[in-house]
Order: C-alpha cells, then structure tokens, then sequence
C-alpha cells in the first residue's frame, strides 16, 4: 500500500512540475514613465529630417530588473530606448547603470522601410538613434541577448562609436539587425563600433555602413575588434554587405580582427570599396536564399542545438539566430529528397537514394552533380564546376584527400558577381589535379585576397586550362590561373585577362606567384592586361620558377614595371611565326603536344587544346628555323644542320656544341647563348658548361651576372684553365655569376670592372656552394656604405667554403663598404696580392693570406695552393722560367715541386722532378711528439693532433684554418707569455667544430687584446678537461677565457685570468663572451680580476643563454667599478677553495678513480684543476650528513651522509630536503634557500610547499634561477604563502624565468622592485602560473621597466597566467608600465589596485574586483568558475573579517545561495544555480527514480529533513521552499 501511495504521489507531483514549468512568470508593479519631447531638426545636406531620439517616448520595461539572471524583457521601441538611455545614463531621475542585462521578446522597427534595394536611404524623415555604450569612459558592460529577434529601421550618425552598440566591453549575441543605416567618423558596425573585451556571436546583419574620414574603420558586424582571443571576439555571424557609395576609411567584411567563423554576402558594393582583409568567407546571394550558409555556419551540422535557424518556405528567408529561444525557427538539414541533387531543407524525412540520369556529361535532373571517371569529376557547366568547388574544400595534402577534375566545355561564369577562388586559405588550399583539357573559363569577376581561378595552389597541378574575358582584383596575390602556388605546378595554361593590384604589396602576375622554391610555372602563355591604379610588384608570368614561358602585354595604363622573372616577352612577330607555340612545346613537335597554331591565318595565335595544326621548326641547309605547318616541306629538314668549325658553327646560330651534357663554349655570342641556357636550370637539372678558348666580353655594353634570385645557377662551369676577360658589369650584384648553388672551378678572369651596390665579386656575388681553383685579375668597386666587394666571391654557406683561389686586386678610386681580399667568410687555402689601392680603403684579411710578388713569382704559392702536394694530380702550375709569372690553374702547364734537403722545410722551389740532393717528402723526427727538425708539424694518434709546446700549438690553430673539425690534444703545459698578443682559434668564417682535450694539461701565459678575446673566438664543438691561468683577456666586444663565444659545449675547465672590457658594451665572461640557448657549461670554475678602467658587463661564467650546471666562480680582485650581473653560476670563496669543498662539488660528490678534478690538499693556496693524475678530494661526514672535512684520504666507514629527518628537516642541521613522489620538501626558509641551490645545479628540479615561509630575514632576495639558468620544473605552493619577500633586482620576483610550472601558491606582504621586469611570482614567464595569489608592492625604478602583479609575460611568449588574483600596492617614485596581472597571455585573472602612490597609469588586465566583492566571497566564487565542490582550489573563511581568496583547498568552499554567498550550500538548492524551485524537486525525482545521479554536495542538500536518506518527502519539502 505504501508503495503505490509513493507512485501515486510521484505521479501526481510530476504532472504538477509540468504544469508549472509551463506557468508565466509573474511581473511585479513596473511603471511606464514619460520624458519631454525635443522639437524635430532638419539636416539641410542630406535633405532628411532627423527626429532626435529624445523625441521617441521611452517606457520602461515591465518584467526584469537588468541583472544576468533577470533582464529586461524588452518588447518596444519604448523600451529600447529606455533601455538606451538607462545604459548611457540619459533618462532624467535615474541613476546610470553601464551593466544592465537585457532580452529581446518581440521584433523592434524603429523607422519602417528605411532602405532602397540598393542600400540608399528610401525614407524622407528618421528618427535618430544613440548607441548603447556612447564612448570608452561611457562603454555598455552588460549582455544583450536578441533571443533571436531582429531591430529594423535604425538610423545611426554623427558619434565616433557607431552601431546597434557603439562600445562594447561584455556581450550581444542572437542579435539581427537589418534595414538600418550607420555612418560615423571613427568607429562603423551595424552590431557595434568598437569591441574592447567584448562578446559578439550569433548576429545578423543586413545594413548600410559608410565612414566619413580616410582614418574611420567601417565593418558590417564591427568596426574595430580591439583583437581576437578567447575574452574578445567577433564571431560565427552572418552579413549582407551594403557599403555607401562615396564611404573613406578602412572597410572590413566583417570587422577588424575577425574570426574567420563568420559568413557574409556581398549586396551592394562600390567599384571603388576594397576590403582591408580577406575575402574568403563570402558567399554568394543563391547561397544565402537556399540555406548553404546557415548549414555551414553550424558546422555542417543539423543537431537540435544549432543556433543560427532558417525558414526555406517562406518568401525572401534569411538566417536568424533564434535557435536557443523558446520558438526557434527550423533547422537547415542538407539531404538529398527524391532526387540526386543535394538540397539544404527544413524536412526531417529520410534521405533518398542517390540516381543520377546523365546525358552528355549533364544530368537531366539539373542537380550540378558532375559525373566522375577515374577518380576525376567530369565537369561541363557552371553548376558542376560550383558543386567541384564544394568538393574541393575537403581536399588536403595528404595524396589521399586531393580532389580532381578534368573540364569538358567552355564555361562562362559572368552571371557570378564576385567569384570565390577555389582553395583559398580560409577553406583550405587546393591539392589535387585540375585538367582544364584546352578548354576556357570566361567572364570572371574576382575581388579577393588570393585572387585568380584558384586561390592558392597548395599540392598538385593544374593544366589545359584557358582563362579569357576576366578580371582578378587581389590584395595579396593576384593572378589569372591561380593567386599563388606553393608546391604544385602550373602548366600548358593561356591566360587572356585583367589584373590589379590592391595594395603596395601586392604580387601581381600573369599566371601566378610561386611562393615555395617546389613550385613552379611551365609551358605557359599569357596576355597581360593590367588595370588602371594597380599597384604591387608585377610580374609577366611569375616572379620565379619559371620554365618556357612568355608573355605579351597588350595593355599598361598605369605604366608600371612589369618584371621578367625567367618568363620571356613574346614579341607580336614570334607570336604570329610560330616560333612561341614551338617553344611552348618545349621544341617537340610529337602528336601529344599541347600547343597549336595555324600559322599564316588572320590573327594567328597558340592555343593549348591539343586540337589544331602542330608547329614545326624546319631547316634549310641550315641552324636556322621556319615554323611551319606542314613537316614534310619539300627540301626542308626537321634537324638543324651545324657546322661546327673549332666549335663554331658557321651559320651564325651562336649555338655551343653539347657533348657528353656539357656545353663547349669557343667565344663571347656562345657564352650568352648559356647564360640564357642557365636560365632553365634547376636544383634536379644542372645546366654545364665548358670554356674551350679564351673569351673577350668587352663588346657587352654590361654584363648582366648568369644566376639571380629567380633562378639560381645550378651545374658545373669548369674554366678550363682559358680566361674571360674585358667584363664591364655595373649591377646590384656584380659578378660573373650572381647566385651560385653549382661548381665553378678552373677559372681566370682579367681586365674586367665591377662595380656594385650590394655585392662585388668576379666569381660569384652570392655564392651558396663550390667555389675552386679560380684566379682573379679585376678591378672592384663598391658604391655604398654596405656593398660588401671580395676578390673572388660573397659566400653565404659554411658547409661549403671556396678554396684554393687566387685574386690579384685593384680598389677603385672612390670605392666604399666593406674590402676583402678573397671572401668576406667560409674560405680555406686562399691568397690574395693588392696591386692597387686608388680608394685607399682597408682590406679585411680574415685567414687569406696576402702574398707579395716575390711569393708568387719564386712558386711558393703555387705549391701552397696545390696544399703542398707535388705531383700530377695538381691543379695548379706555373713555368718559373719565365719571368714573373703567375700561378695558373692549367694542368698542362709544369708542376711545381717542393725539395727538401734533409728536412721538414721545403728549400727551394722548382720545375724539376729530382734534383741531386734533395727529397720530395719532409723528413720528420718526432722524440716526444716533438719534430727535432723544427717544422712544428703534429704527430696524430687516436684522431687526434698531439700537441706538446706553443709551436705546435700555433700550428693545430694553422690546421683550423684548413679544417674547422679536426681534434686536439694537449701533451704539455703550454706558456703563451711570448706571444704579445694572441689571435683565437677559428673566426666567424672558421668556427671550430672539433674536440680540443685539455687532458688535465695548462695553458698560461696567455695576453689577448681583441674585439673578440678568448683562446677559441667561436666554440661549435667540444672543449674540456683544461685550465687557462696566468692570463689577460682584453674585449671592446666578447671576452671570455676559455673563448669569445660558445654554441657547444665546455665540460671541465678552469680558467684564472685578468678580465678587461674596454668599452661599455662589451660583454665578459669568467668562461666565455657570449653562449647562446644551445650552448653547455658543466662542471666549470672561473678564479676573475678586473683591473683598473674596466668597463662593460660581466658575468661569472658567461653572457647569454647558455645552459650552465654546476659552475663557480671566484672573484680574486675587483680594481675597476663593474657589477658582476646575475647567473647560474655560484660564487665561491676562497675558504671553500682551498679546504677541497669546491673541488667535491666540481664532481658531484662523486670520489673515485672518475674524478676530473683533483687538488693536493697539503699544498697552501692549492685550486681545483682538472687532472686525472692529481690526488682525489674525499669528503668526511663524520657519522652525520654535514661534511666535517675533506681529505685527500679515503675512509669508507665515512664517507656517506646519514640524515635524521623529523616533519621533513633534517635534525641533523644539513639543510638538504627530504624527495617524496619526485618533489623536495620545503619546510621553512633555509630549506627554500637550499631549493633554490638544487635548481641552479638542476633547473628541472621539482618543490612543494609544507608550511608558510617568512622570508622577511633576507635583506634582498635573489630570484631563483637566471637567464642562464631557467626553472623548467614544478613548484607547488600546496596552498601555503610566501611572505616579507624583499626582492630589488632588475628581474625582481620569487623566481627569475619561469619555463615550468608554479602552482597554488601566495605571495604576500611583500616587495618587489625592478630596473626590468618585475612579478611577484616571476620576474618573466615562459611557462604556467595557475592559482596564485599576490599581495605586494610592486615598483619600477627605470622608464623601460615592466611590472605586474603576478609576472610578465610577452604575447608572443609561450607563457600563461591562469586563476589568479594580484592586489597591488604602487609605491611612490614608481615609473615605467606597471600591469595588473601581466603584460599578456592571461585568462581568468582579477585584480585589486590598493593604493598608487606614483599616481602613474597602470595597464588594466583582469577584472578589478572591489573590496566588497573580495569580502562577500563573490572573487572566490568566480575564480573557482562558478564550482562549489571539493575539486575547487580557492577557498575562504567567510565568518573571518576582512577574509580573502586563497589557493588552499584545506580551507571552506565558497557557494552561492540567493545571490548570497556563504560557506555553506543552501537546503534545497539541488541543481546549484541558488535557486530553490521546482528544477531542484523535479532532480530529485528523477534521483528517486533512478533515472540521474547526485553529487556528494546535492545529496547533502537535497535531504531537507536530514533524515540520512532521499526519498518523496524531500521532494515535497523542496516545493514547500521553493522561491517566487
């Protein structure tokens, strides 16, 4: 019986909820109240009266009170303007309110049919409307929800902030507004004007827009969106576009800064209105009458959930965004319903069978569904190439995703008011195969980013295809067949269309512009029409990559330059030959060529439809060719007939004979001819070339060099010992060759001139690979500050240095930038002799040697560039019989031999193969690695030169030179005090990328005054295991002493020397200059003086961004006031030097046979050293875990720490931490102090919180880690706080750079200062800071400095700042940008400013959270997102006067109950949005019933009569507590 009174019940009570839930809600007494009305005024310019919107009788709205939770419901013109004039504070009697809610229940118009068809205004008389939110200090904070209802009729001018809402800081959504007419000076939307961290999603516009002024920014949706991110958006709106003609400003589709989900359709657009972004979400207006883009908006989906809604039955429909009110309209499904066309519907019915009926490609059922054969779609009308369109928005670049299509009949497209190329960026690019068979597309109209037939050509190609009679209007790249390639290939394409640039920067071509060196143009053909007013860098064809292609421009107004590329121009005469169509044939005549032409018929002209007559090139007992059409032309041939004569052809073709792929150039006409060969070169099609004779070039009025930019030089030009001379070459680049990426060897050049603006060389002026055996006799000369002039050539690639060249040069008077004797950089083995110098300017060495006339006339530098070797394989030669002669690279010419006479020295030079009393090889006697002849050579065991005194050591920097990867090892302390100067291993053109081992040896004794002083000037490779004492390092740049600069690694070194920067950016380094984020320092000691007059900066160990793990330094002596700047290394005193503690620390503790550092104990004033021969350091723990001693003695009874750990500190007094699950544990100061020495060994290092830390006994806190040594690990403040931090440094905070993760942690009554940057959790952040909470002074002492509340962290950093909350104080004397949180990347962050003292402007990000909200708990509530459950980190103690948040999930949970909140939830208040009502009943039905579940805090309050269960009385006590 009980059980069916509970059903019973149950039943009953569920109908009653139902009936409720359905029940109005009840309005309380709201009364309309009336303002005065002004008089109408007359604008006299437009001809229209313009009522003032004071004149409209406003009402207040008679349900809801403004808030989030109960807007106002608003249903007239009335209360839109009451709810106007309440937001902007303009209704007489009532107070401002800036964040009222509202909420549309009916459709508003406000001035019935406003606008002509044509977006002109129709009306005569208009009443005026102000925007809600007037200006910055006048902004709309609250929401606006249209529920899907449209405002029509508004007329909204004169105000900067123009719109429905002029300035918006929160949000409107499901918002139409249409029939309305906007116009301002500044800021133009017809949703908004100006969105600073606001929400505008789901509206609707179809409006007229115009700017007044050429600064106004006109958007259809928003004029300017401060910038898009996840707080501050425009997005998933929909737009008909109507700018005014005559509008000035900046116009965008949608807005500045949109989101690319939004949708729009062009209405009535002026010729002269071009859009500022791109173009790509446009549809056209068929698209938006059949409901493709209300299912496109929606994600293609047609879920119940969807918003945007559209009625397709009604006349003249359009999208509305009414899918979340309570009558939506229906949804767009896309189905195909009793046909094979794909429709967009408002049915539910299933979706039929697909049957096509195709008759001639076309299917008689006009669905536009092109039929596919192979995988390739048919196309052969308009509709199936728009359906294709559609298609090819889901190909990708994966092979299996492309999309293809063959074109089966000429298409027109000009009933298209503004085509939308295929592939574009905003619906992916296209991949895929597109034939257009030798058919033609006409009548395109296209105004786009990428505009051309297709957007952006990504993989694939595109082939066949004609485009005619269209017009491409682009603002990034405009082109005909497409806007741009990436790596796909256009080919056998003829374009005859109009072009135009839209911006200074935009690439206009003919066909396309290749963006990525894979992609390129072939075989193509076009008719260049450009515009009037284009503007950009135009190109015939492309800009490069191009291969046997040409064009002819019919038409130029505007006279700009129009760029080759490696396109040809196609004369009027070449066109009507023939002549083009062959070559676009690549000179096959086969019957698959593409290109026909009917030669000798009225405006002959190649097409490329594979249908037609083919063209021939026939001879006539000749080279040179008619084009014909007819192949069988009586007495002509289809070959050309040459006749070489010593590799000249007779006829005058010019053409080089080709044997075995290289090209045999005899004179000047055939070595143009392979200049222009060189042309169609490519990194897979080498173009070679040999000289067979001598070449005189002073008939060229000015050479222009073989290789550029658009097609660098790729093969072999082999010189052949011949020489070219009488080069005149006035250019940019002035060389024989430009870019070279091939070989040139063998070479001479003389008598020649070049002169240049960037580049200077006779060689090569950009040369990226081989440069050999090349001599130069030139005069040079650079005409800029700049021009950078070489004697053989500018090198840009290390992998591939020039070497073994010769250059004999002259400077011409005048001559400026930057002289150098062979290169600038990346040479081996080279020489150079000045003839003359008329400019008098100073010529850079670098490791060229200069040689005087003596040198090359004896043989001496023709052997050294043969590298010493004598026999026949060398390049290199020279008759010394002659007088003053010069090397040559002729291998016919006499070798010159090296003797030696019993010695490792050569003694004379000579033509001679044997020569009484001399040997042709150096004798060496090596005793103790050591040559007794005195050569100074290495001996080399293991891959390794030995190196046992300062010649030999002099010598391994000479094998540098020659080869930056070779290996050395010190035998010997070495003493460098005889060398006045010491010049360091390897330069900027010769980084050393070998293994120098120090094995435990010295080097001392070192002076070194240089920009760039160390003893190595760049590390690539490996130095260890050495020690540099006794030294003087003297740098106006870098200065270090094991090297300037490191980019590798140093493992082991110990360096004691004298530090001197003599200029007040010079950077010095107890190591090195200068590391970058690559470079290692382990295991490193430096022992610093700095004498009197240093300036400069100074490090410990290094400037930079080296990675530095356990390095030490000592500073012996500071003469000179210079501050040593913060690092990872730890200083070091001279207590712990000598009584063996740092020598310990050098190895890790480690104390065995493995251990590099070593030091005799007994000795007085004894250092570290790495050497393995020297005694080991042990350390004497005497049965606790604090070293007592170290010792030179082992004792394995005592040599292990032995740790009494109580609540996590070692009774002990070690100070080091107890690890648990991977974390340190931090108890109290000294052990904070300890972490922060584990992570400058270890920056992966991890540490939690056990207890509040008061730090106020450090007079200054140093922030843990450094810019050398970034905290990559996790610190988890465990809901603990951090106080009395004192922090004055130029990165001032509890941590220096962040690159991990710092977690529930406060940081209170605390203050920071800073020259740089300043936070109280991190001074920068690369990494995550969640849930923290600071209470700080925060000061800037410098105008650069940048300070924030929790830390600062750069937008383009990877860095966030999430859930936190920064009260700051600003002290006094402050200055520089001061933030609330961060200067970017934050999310969830509030904010109170206590107090600003400097009254300086502080940058606003967050959300400002008053002192009431903080008490109330409502700060809490929110950074715990609204979450009241045990997952929640902040808490706080409500019952606790002047209480704050704090990131502790020990303390009591906030919740909400009746807007209240409190620490406990209110009884009843089932669903949790603090209300008691029949939601809460009816879950707890459904609990009962089994049909949901609880959580643990629902179950608490739904048991109304604690009772310890839930059951149908609780149900009934919640209905009885139920609010109204």
């Amino acid at each position: 019986m009980i059980k069916k009174l509970k059903k019973s019940v149950a039943f009953l009570l569920s109908v009653i909820l139902a009936m409720m839930i359905n029940l109005p809600i009840g309005t309380s007494g709201i009364f309309d109240s009336l303002l005065t009305a002004k008089a109408a005024e007359v604008n006299t310019n437009s001809g229209i009266t313009i009522n003032e919107a004071s004149t409209v009788a406003v009402s207040q709205p008679t349900a809801g009170d403004g808030t989030k939770s109960t807007p106002y419901l608003i249903s007239t013109v009335g209360e839109l303007y009451w709810f106007a004039g309440l937001v902007n504070g303009t209704l007489e009697g009532i107070n401002q309110n800036k964040n009222a809610c509202a909420k549309l229940t009916a459709d508003i118009t406000v001035n019935q049919g406003l606008l002509n068809d044509d977006g002109t205004i129709k009306r005569t008389s208009v009443t005026q409307w102000k925007p809600i939110g007037l200006s910055s200090s006048n902004r709309y904070l609250g929401t606006f929800d249209g529920n899907g209802h449209t405002i029509s009729g508004l007329y909204c001018s004169d105000e900067e902030y123009i719109g429905f809402i002029g300035y918006l800081s929160n949000k409107i959504i499901n918002t139409s507004v249409v029939d309305s007419y906007f116009c301002g000076s500044k800021y133009v939307g017809s949703i908004c004007g100006y969105n600073y961290y606001g929400v505008i999603e789901y509206c609707y516009s179809d409006n007229t827009v115009s700017g007044l002024t050429s600064d106004t920014y006109v958007g259809s949706v928003c004029g300017y969106n401060y910038y898009s991110s996840d707080s501050n958006y425009v997005k998933n709106c929909i737009a008909m576009i109507s700018i005014e003609k005559g509008s000035l400003g900046k116009h965008y589709t949608i807005s500045y800064s949109a989101s690319s989900t939004n949708r729009y359709v062009f209405k009535n657009i002026p010729d002269d209105i071009n859009f500022s972004n791109n173009t790509y979400n446009v549809y056209y207006k068929d698209d938006f009458a059949k409901g493709k883009i209300v299912y496109e908006i929606n994600g293609s989906s047609s879920a119940d959930t969807v918003v945007w809604r559209q009625d397709l039955s009604s006349e003249n429909s359009r999208p509305v965004p009414n899918g979340t009110s309570d009558n939506p309209s229906p949804i767009v499904y896309y189905k195909y319903l009793n046909t094979c066309a794909p429709i967009y519907t408002n049915s539910t019915a299933e979706a039929s069978q697909i049957e096509h009926n195709y008759v001639n490609g076309i299917c008689t059922n006009n669905c536009g569904v092109p039929s596919k054969n192979s995988s390739y779609y048919q196309i052969y009308d308009k509709a199936q190439l728009l359906t294709f369109a559609e298609y090819a928005k889901n190909c990708t670049s994966s092979y299996s995703d492309y999309v293809y299509a063959n074109l089966m009949a000429d298409i027109d497209l000009s009933s298209i008011d503004n085509w939308r190329p295929i592939g574009n960026t905003s619906f992916g690019e296209y991949n895929g195969y597109f034939n257009g068979n030798g058919h033609t597309i006409s009548g395109i109209k296209c105004e786009a980013d990428e505009a051309g037939f297709l957007g952006n050509l990504n993989f694939g190609s595109i082939n066949g295809l004609r485009v005619v009679d269209s017009y491409f209007k682009g603002r990034s790249y405009c082109g005909t067949i497409t806007a741009k390639i990436d790596f796909g290939t256009v080919s056998d394409c003829y374009s005859d269309a109009t072009i135009q640039g839209l911006t200074d920067n935009t690439k206009v071509c003919g066909i396309a512009y290749v963006y990525f060196d894979s992609g390129s143009v072939r075989n193509c053909l076009a008719n260049v029409n450009i515009s009037e007013n284009s503007k950009g860098d135009h190109y015939g064809i492309a800009d490069k990559y191009i291969k046997a292609s040409f064009y002819r421009i019919n038409s130029n107004p505007s006279n700009v330059a129009v760029k080759e590329g490696y396109a040809k121009i196609a004369s009027n005469e070449d066109i009507a030959s023939g002549k083009i169509t062959y070559l676009l044939n690549n000179k096959s005549t086969s019957s698959s060529v593409k290109w026909r032409q009917t030669i000798g018929a009225k405006d002959s002209m190649p097409n490329n439809t594979s249908v037609g007559d083919i063209v021939y090139a026939m001879y006539k007992d000749s080279c040179i060719p008619t084009y014909v059409n007819d192949s069988s032309l009586s007495g002509y041939s289809s070959t050309p007939v040459h006749n070489f004569i010593n590799g000249i052809c007779e006829y005058g073709c010019n053409t080089p004979e080709k044997i075995n792929d290289v090209y045999q150039i005899y004179n000047s006409a055939q070595l143009l001819a392979f200049a222009e060969y060189s042309k169609d070169c490519g990194s897979s099609s080498n173009v070679n070339g040999k000289l067979m004779a001598d070449i005189d070039l002073s008939s060229v009025d000015n050479w222009i060099p073989i290789g550029n930019t658009a097609r660098e030089y790729y093969g072999t030009f082999d010189g052949n010992s011949h020489t070219i001379r009488g080069i005149n070459c006035i250019n940019s680049n002035a060389g024989l060759f430009a870019e070279n990426y091939g070989t040139i060897e063998n070479l001479i050049i003389t008598d020649s001139y070049f002169e240049g603006t960037s580049y200077v060389a006779p060689i090569s002026t950009e040369n990226n690979k081989t440069i050999q055996n090349c001599r130069t006799n030139v005069t040079l000369k650079g005409t800029k500050s700049n021009t950078v002039v070489c004697g053989i050539s500018c090198n840009n690639n290390s992998s591939y240095p020039t070497r073994n060249n010769l250059a004999l040069i002259s400077i011409a008077e005048g001559s400026i930038g930057n002289h150098y004797g062979t290169n600038d950089k990346y040479f081996l083995n080279s020489y150079y002799n000045v003839v003359d110098n008329a400019a008098g300017v100073e010529i850079t060495q670098n490791d060229a040697v200069e040689v005087d006339s003596k040198k090359l006339a004896s043989g001496e530098v023709t052997y050294r560039l043969n590298s010493n070797i004598d026999d026949e394989t060398t390049v290199w030669r020279q008759d010394l019989s002659v007088n003053n002669s010069l090397p040559i690279p002729d291998s016919s010419s006499p070798i010159v031999y090296g003797k030696y006479n019993n010695s490792c020295f050569v003694s004379v030079y000579t033509n001679s193969a044997k020569l009484s009393g001399y040997s042709n090889t150096p004798v060496h006697n090596f005793v103790d690695g050591i040559c007794t002849n005195g050569c100074g050579e290495l001996d080399f065991k293991d891959n390794a030169y030995l190196i046992y005194n300062i010649d030999q050591f002099l010598k391994f920097e000479d094998y540098i030179k020659a080869d930056n990867y070779v290996n050395g090892k010190l035998m010997k302390d070495i003493d460098l005090s005889s060398i006045s100067n010491w010049t360091p291993m390897g330069d900027t053109s010769n980084k050393y990328y070998g293994n120098f081992d120090g094995n435990g040896h010295t080097i001392s004794g070192m002076t070194c005054n240089n920009s760039y002083a160390g003893l190595f000037y760049y590390n690539y490779g490996t130095i260890k295991d050495l020690s540099v004492i006794n030294s003087t390092i003297k740098s106006s740049s870098y200065g270090g002493i094991i090297a300037a600069n490191n980019y590798g690694t140093i493992d082991n070194c110990y360096a004691d020397a004298s530090l001197k920067g003599t200029s007040s950016y010079t950077d010095m380094g107890g190591i090195t200059g200068y590391s970058n984020n690559d470079s290692k320092f382990n295991n490193c000691y430096a022992r610093i003086t700095v004498p009197s007059g240093s300036t400069g900066r100074y490090y410990p160990i290094s400037y930079g961004y080296g990675n530095i793990n356990n390095c030490y330094y000592t500073v012996v002596n500071k003469d000179a006031n210079v501050t040593f700047n913060e690092a990872s290394a730890i200083e070091t005193s001279n207590e712990s030097v000598a009584n063996g503690e740092l020598t310990y620390k050098l190895n890790k503790s480690v104390s065995d046979d493995t251990a590099i550092w070593r030091q005799d104990l007994s000795a007085n004033n004894s250092v570290p050293m790495p050497s393995i021969t020297g005694p080991i350091v042990y350390a004497v723990y005497g049965g606790k875990c604090i070293v007592s001693s170290y010792s030179n003695t082992a004792d394995s009874k005592d040599s292990k720490p032995i740790h009494n750990y109580v609540d996590g500190v070692c009774q002990n007094g070690c100070g080091e931490l107890m690890l648990e699950d991977n974390y340190y544990l931090i108890y109290n100061v000294d052990q904070l102090v300890k972490f922060k020495d584990y992570v400058s060994i270890d920056n992966t290092v991890n540490g939690r919180l056990m207890a509040d830390i008061d730090l106020s006994a450090i007079e200054n806190w140093s922030p843990i880690g450094s810019s050398y040594n970034k905290f990559y690990g996790i610190f988890d403040g465990n809901g603990y706080s951090i106080s009395g931090l004192t922090c004055n440094n130029s990165y001032a905070g509890l941590f220096y750079y962040n690159y991990g993760t710092i977690k529930n942690l406060s940081i209170i009554n605390s203050t920071l200062q800073g020259s740089k940057y300043v936070g109280a959790v991190a001074a920068y952040n690369y990494g995550t800071i969640t849930d923290c909470y600071a209470d700080v002074s925060i000061k800037g002492t410098e105008s650069s400095a940048y300070y924030g509340g929790i830390s600062y962290c750069y937008y383009y950093s990877t860095g966030r700042v999430n859930n936190c909350y920064a009260r700051i104080t600003i002290p006094e004397g402050s200055v520089g940008k001061c933030y609330t949180i961060s200067y970017d990347r934050y999310s969830y962050c509030y904010y109170t400013i206590v107090a600003n003292n400097a009254n300086t402007s502080v940058y606003s990000n967050g959300t400002k959270v008053s002192d009431e909200d903080l008490a109330s708990g409502m700060l809490t509530y929110k950074l715990n997102k609204s979450l009241s459950d045990n997952s929640v980190v902040w808490r706080q103690d409500l019952s606790v006067e002047g209480s704050r948040p704090v990131p502790d999930s020990r303390g009591k949970i906030v919740f909400l109950n009746n807007n209240v909140y409190q620490n406990s939830q209110k009884a009843g208040d089932v669903s949790g949005d603090n209300i008691v009502n029949s939601t809460d009943a009816a879950l707890v039905l459904k609990y009962i019933n089994g049909l949901t579940t609880l959580t643990e805090f629902a179950r608490t309050v739904a048991d109304i009569n604690s009772d310890g269960k839930i059951d149908i009385f609780d149900v009934i006590g919640i209905l009885n507590l139920q609010e109204n």
